[in-house]
């Protein structure tokens, strides 16, 4: 079609109309729609499938460290950014930490109604107080998709991995005495 390199084909040109595409689609504000103007639509947002309650009384989310893309497997095996972040962890805010008796660097164990993961503390002062955050670039047993809500948007048929209850515990450092006291300390770390 002879479009410059990183252009955009416009619907001309997908029409067979020939036309070489531009870098940025309707950068001259006209849309192909009669009066030239896009037409946008709203939606009413839906309340996540699964909200906090007793048993489960606080929210986990997921998403992405800037350092990392989609499950890892690329840019964990890149060292300097394998060191930065070298597992997941659990983000939660100063207040719920010391709530759950939770120090920086302590672990805690994450329970959703579809299983738990164990994972080192990390504590935000900017996350929601009754939230922790957990980034989803490990697979296998370190998996954070593993614990999420599986309902599917009922359109999209998106699968809701951004919202689910959790409940969350303090897992008590074990003591081996066959272990110096230092290596069991870099364990915790």
């Amino acid at each position: 079609m002879g479009a410059e390199p990183g252009a955009v084909p416009a619907a001309a040109a997908l029409r067979g109309g020939g036309h070489p595409g531009t870098p940025r689609l309707f950068a001259g504000g006209v849309f192909p729609r009669a009066g030239g103007r896009a037409r946008l639509h709203g939606i009413t947002p839906r309340p996540p499938a699964e909200s906090a309650d007793p048993d489960y009384p606080y929210l986990l989310t997921t998403g992405r460290l800037a350092g990392h893309y989609l499950s890892g497997a690329q840019t964990r095996r890149t060292e300097a950014l394998a060191k930065k972040a070298p597992e997941p962890v659990a983000e939660l805010h100063p207040a719920l930490a010391e709530q759950l008796r939770l120090r920086q660097g302590e672990r805690v164990r994450l329970t959703t109604r579809r299983g738990s993961l164990e994972l080192t503390a990390r504590l935000a002062p900017g996350i929601h107080p009754k939230t922790v955050f957990v980034p989803f670039h490990w697979g296998g047993e370190l998996a954070v998709n593993r614990l999420t809500n599986d309902a599917l948007h009922p359109i999209s048929r998106m699968p809701e991995f951004k919202i689910c209850a959790v409940r969350m515990e303090r897992v008590e450092p074990v003591n081996d005495p066959e272990v110096p006291e230092t290596e069991q300390l870099e364990k915790i770390q």
